[in-house]
């Protein structure tokens, strides 16, 4: 990525967010504030449902998530791990106090201290079609 490279503690910020600050938050008002703080503008989000570019496409897919499993939220499930531009964190997501219903890692590319590529690894429970 171009530019001078973001720090590891800013790109670890930036992973802790992009979970607990974006795609945990019920609040559309704080998640916005957040998502303008962790992307660029022009940021691509790929999962295994699809690709999406910028804040808007990535708010629907945050919005279907919380419609699709109401009720579930998303926790980590481990620490950071950063490498120049870039990083991954692994999470899972379920009804609060269970076990995980799901579990995944965010592979990310930093440009300009923000997001600039999400890449999210979907780990199904006992090989269940995503």
């Amino acid at each position: 990525m171009s530019g001078p490279g973001a720090s590891a503690d800013v790109i670890a910020a930036l992973l802790r967010a992009l979970v607990l600050d974006v795609f945990d938050e019920h609040d559309a008002d704080k998640r916005a504030a957040v998502m303008v703080r962790v992307f660029t503008p022009d940021c691509v989000f790929s999962d295994p449902r699809g690709s999406y570019r910028g804040l808007a496409e990535i708010e629907q897919v945050v919005l279907g998530l919380h419609a699709r499993f109401d009720g579930f939220r998303f926790h980590l499930t481990g620490e950071p791990q950063v490498i120049a531009d870039g990083g991954r964190i692994t999470w899972g997501h379920g009804p609060p106090g269970a076990p995980a219903a799901v579990c995944g890692t965010d592979v990310v590319l930093v440009r300009d201290g923000r997001i600039a590529v999400l890449l999210t690894f979907i780990e199904p429970p006992d090989g269940a079609a995503l």
